[in-house]
């Protein structure tokens, strides 16, 4: 029994003061239910924004390749307009070109978006310079237009993009 001042009803105040104390206690933490509920709709997000955030990296490894593309595609052109023809290399990457493009552009990236080397050739009449995409492999014939996969080339050629990526992509 809970000792009081002997007044009727300090007993059963205490005892019911004493109780509230230890609900209170009892209810400070989570339970396992509101836990797995918590983890679970961590889950879900994560499995939404993953793949989002996934697209958007290679979107933005796409958007870089073109950047870089077309940046060596104009200072070829400038270098063509000084010289009546392009650097002739039937096949290579893009750093072949350091020694012509120096005065055009200084230093630029040979690599595209997902740290490949862009390719290069010309016959010094024409050139065509891509990035071979996420898969890292060449995959002609190439279509005159918009691609919608992270895996196709980007190829520009000639002042303009020949393939390019567009829309949603796989």
């Amino acid at each position: 029994m809970v000792s009081g001042s002997g007044k009727p009803g300090t007993n059963l105040a205490i005892l019911i003061l004493t109780m509230a104390i230890l609900r209170r206690k009892s209810a400070a933490g989570f339970t396992l239910i509101e836990l797995l509920i918590v983890v679970a709709v961590i889950g879900l997000i994560a499995a939404i924004a993953i793949p989002n955030l996934l697209n958007a990296i290679h979107q933005a490894r796409q958007k870089r390749s073109m950047g870089d593309i077309r940046t060596i595609g104009s200072a070829l052109s400038m270098y063509q307009r000084d010289n009546a023809f392009y650097p002739v290399f039937p096949s290579g990457d893009a750093s072949v070109l350091r020694p012509f493009l120096h005065v055009y552009i200084g230093n630029y990236s040979d690599r595209d978006g997902w740290a490949t080397l862009i390719f290069y050739n010309s016959d010094g009449s024409q050139y065509t310079v891509v990035s071979y995409g996420r898969d890292k492999i060449v995959s002609p014939p190439y279509i005159n237009g918009t691609t919608n996969d992270f895996n196709s080339d980007i190829v520009f050629s000639e002042g303009v993009f020949i393939q390019w990526p567009e829309g949603t992509q796989s």
